[in-house]
């Protein structure tokens, strides 16, 4: 990249345009890709033999149809799921310690980081879904079955709150990419998320 010869082209592809060096990035041209708008992909995953409770969430972390399909039989996804929403519960309710839920749980069911930053992904999604409920946009709602509790939450729980809970899990997000230890970055998120509510 220092010095190409003129006929050369180079892709460079990234998620994290941020983490490109400025040099690099003053010798590149930079073109974004959207992805695949999720109610599209939705009808399209509505064709294959996928469990329909999973179709909303699948079109919200890939675009892709065999990592969907691929994603949807992995037992560690289905664990994954079932801890966000068992999460997500002990933390707009006190029926649980969600730090508990945390330490018993992470390093049982998810061997890499990936899956963690995929676990933080669909937690994500279940407080956006708040937001959806708030602004009456129920057909963008993921965790569907998790409806009721979220509209109780919602008379708890002010805008800025939840608001404030998505910085926090993106910014664990941000932190487990600089190879900050897994449970660590976890347990101060739940910490955080906790004084947050």
């Amino acid at each position: 990249l220092e010095e190409p010869v003129s006929i050369t082209t180079a892709f460079l592809l990234t998620e994290q345009l941020q983490q490109i060096l400025p040099t690099i990035q003053s010798r590149c041209q930079s073109i974004h890709f959207n992805p695949l708008p999720a109610k599209y992909f939705e009808e399209h995953l509505n064709k294959i033999n996928l469990q329909p409770q999973l179709i909303p969430l699948l079109a919200r972390i890939t675009n892709s149809e065999s990592i969907a399909v691929e994603i949807a039989q992995e037992e560690w996804f289905a664990q994954a799921r079932a801890l966000v929403i068992e999460l997500y519960e002990a933390l707009v309710t006190t029926k649980k310690d969600s730090l508990l839920v945390i330490q018993q749980n992470v390093s049982r069911h998810f061997d890499s980081k990936e899956q963690v930053q995929l676990m933080l992904d669909m937690l994500v999604l279940a407080f956006k879904d708040m937001l959806y409920i708030y602004a009456e946009q129920d057909s963008n709602v993921v965790f569907k079955n998790e409806e009721p509790l979220m509209r109780q939450a919602l008379n708890r729980f002010s805008l800025a709150k939840i608001t404030t809970c998505l910085e926090i899990i993106l910014d664990a997000k941000k932190r487990l990419t600089s190879n900050a230890n897994m449970l660590l970055v976890l347990e101060q998120m739940i910490i955080e998320l906790q004084e947050g509510l």
